[in-house]
């Protein structure tokens, strides 16, 4: 079977991915699958049927802030034969139904591979528009209702304050 299109979590934590294995939904599903503390991964689990569909889901992407997911489908409602949506985990941990990002985003052509930057205002995707060019890359400003949560990044070092000694830390 195949497993592909990977995308991993900020915090390294959470892998999502494609794969055509017994246990779908559709043609080719979303799964996830998580780190536990031994450094292990979890056997991955399949992402519903809220999230996929009995056509072909791919091109996940799950933006740094946590509970935000981009995906290419062919089976939910839209415009063309791939199209992108986005859906978020809501607060008892399951997935909201795709939304569909809309026209002039997705064309009756096929629209995948979204990315969306940190601040969540600028999306990136690969689309089929112009065959006679093949696929090419293209970019948006993402509009307000489909923006995931603004996220910052930190660096940092944590040490004790008596001995000085560095500690082990996640903030």
């Amino acid at each position: 079977f195949t497993e592909t299109q990977p995308s991993l979590s900020a915090d390294g934590k959470t892998l999502f991915f494609a794969s055509d294995r017994p246990g779908g939904i559709g043609s080719v599903d979303l799964w996830v699958c998580h780190q536990q503390d031994d450094g292990k991964w979890t056997k991955p689990v399949n992402l519903g049927d809220t999230v996929n569909s009995s056509g072909s889901e791919m091109s996940p992407f799950f933006h740094p802030d946590g509970h935000t997911l981009y995906l290419a489908s062919d089976g939910h409602i839209g415009l063309g034969a791939y199209d992108l949506f986005v859906c978020r985990l809501d607060s008892n941990g399951r997935w909201t139904k795709p939304e569909n990002l809309g026209y002039p985003i997705n064309t009756n052509k096929d629209e995948f591979g979204l990315i969306v930057n940190p601040s969540g205002n600028r999306a990136y995707f690969a689309s089929n528009i112009d065959p006679a060019s093949g696929r090419d890359i293209y970019y948006f400003d993402l509009p307000e209702t489909l923006r995931p949560d603004q996220v910052s990044f930190m660096k940092g070092v944590v040490y004790d304050r008596e001995t000085k000694r560095r500690l082990r830390a996640d903030f």
